[in-house]
């Protein structure tokens, strides 16, 4: 969704978080890659933005630094965990960047799709991720509420509460804040 030059995206709750993820993923990939002045998004651009998403969320270098050639189910299985992916998009990870035969993809994938991992995602602890500014933004410090940001953006409350998660306004104590702004993560690089 677009606001003049401002874009957001959403998310709703139909589809796993590991799906949730891979949506994120997707939709940034549409912001980088290509152009805002057309709403309209072809098979072209959204294979681009496919690949960008699973790059994005499975880098190849990981995939050839932390699979072996032949990988076994249980190595891809436990990669996903840590890459906080489906094990369907681990498993294409693998096999497009030559870690598995055609043979072994699809004998793998069967299994996968026996073990209910094609509609389901069986054994995932994976919570939905939470933006970090909501509390911010929704504090007096933020200077933003709900009915701010309904008026501005043309939608109805419960639709923005359903959009953010379910994100609830709350006073944020200044006092036992010394910050105006939500600390940045640490990065680190993973070998």
């Amino acid at each position: 969704m677009w606001d003049g030059e401002q874009p957001f995206i959403f998310l709703a709750r139909r589809r796993t978080p590991e799906g949730a993820r891979f949506d994120l993923a997707h939709e940034l990939g549409h912001l980088l890659l290509h152009s805002s002045d057309d709403p309209r998004s072809g098979k072209r651009e959204e294979d681009e933005a496919n690949q960008f998403a699973a790059d994005f969320l499975i880098p190849p270098g990981i995939v050839h630094a932390h699979l072996r050639l032949h990988a076994s189910l249980n190595d891809i299985l436990q990669l996903k965990t840590a890459l906080k992916v489906s094990a369907m998009a681990m498993l294409r990870a693998a096999y497009q960047h030559g870690k598995l035969s055609e043979r072994e993809y699809h004998s793998h994938l069967t299994t996968l799709s026996a073990r209910g991992f094609r509609t389901d995602k069986p054994g995932s602890t994976l919570q939905y991720e939470r933006s970090r500014v909501f509390d911010y933004v929704l504090s007096p410090e933020g200077g933003a509420s709900i009915s701010r940001i309904a008026d501005e953006t043309q939608l109805p409350p419960q639709d923005l509460h359903a959009f953010m998660l379910s994100t609830q306004p709350h006073t944020v104590s200044s006092a036992t804040s010394t910050t105006s702004a939500p600390a940045r993560p640490v990065l680190r690089v993973v070998r």
